[in-house]
């Protein structure tokens, strides 16, 4: 017998709560950065200044995307395994 869907009964709540924690995380280091832009922007080379800047715009995208997944499976929508595999993926990126 082949189980397809990962997302039933407890595994969807444990899912669910693995984004929300990811949510966190991503929020957090996006915070991190924003702050170091705030104390030390005008002392920053530009290289290290382009640098954070990637970050930023890669952490917003990440956050996009997660929070996307997110709703739907907060809804009760389903979520191909694509969508969780990149979540994964940012997961392991991030930390």
């Amino acid at each position: 017998m082949a189980y397809t869907d990962n997302t039933k009964g407890f595994r969807r709540r444990n899912v669910i709560d693995k984004l929300k924690q990811l949510l966190r995380d991503i929020v957090f280091n996006i915070e991190y950065i924003q702050d170091e832009f705030n104390h030390n922007g005008e002392w920053m080379m530009e290289e290290d200044y382009s640098q954070l800047l990637f970050e930023l715009e890669e952490l917003e995208h990440y956050h996009s995307c997660v929070s996307t997944t997110y709703c739907i499976m907060a809804k009760g929508g389903s979520v191909s395994k694509q969508d969780l595999k990149y979540c994964n993926d940012i997961r392991k990126t991030i930390k």
